[in-house]
């Protein structure tokens, strides 16, 4: 398991804040390890961009790095409830430049 408190000492901008997670609210660093996420490289609200792509923080969503190269995520997410659009294009169109630098 990944140790975020450890990770946030590398990476002290992704693990800035608080979500609200359903009923509560919590730390970035609690709600990493409560979604058992490896360590994360950038964050944009609720998403992270992690080595193996992209996740929320809020929900269980997942999107392999491998996906990232197909464009209709963020339509298909402008057609979710509950999803700030800005922030996930601003995760998506990151961690696709972060692939093409091979650093995910």
């Amino acid at each position: 398991m990944t140790n975020h408190a450890k990770v946030a000492e590398i990476f002290p901008e992704a693990y800035q804040g608080k979500i609200q997670m359903s009923d509560k609210e919590m730390t970035i660093i609690e709600a990493a390890t409560f979604r058992g996420l490896p360590a994360l490289l950038k964050r944009y609200g609720e998403w992270v961009i992690t080595k193996y792509g992209i996740d929320s923080l809020a929900t269980s969503y997942h999107i392999a790095k491998d996906k990232l190269d197909e464009y209709d995520w963020i339509k298909h997410m402008s057609e979710k409830t509950g999803v700030n659009i800005h922030d996930f294009e601003r995760a998506f169109f990151m961690a696709q430049t972060m692939l093409e630098l091979e650093i995910i």
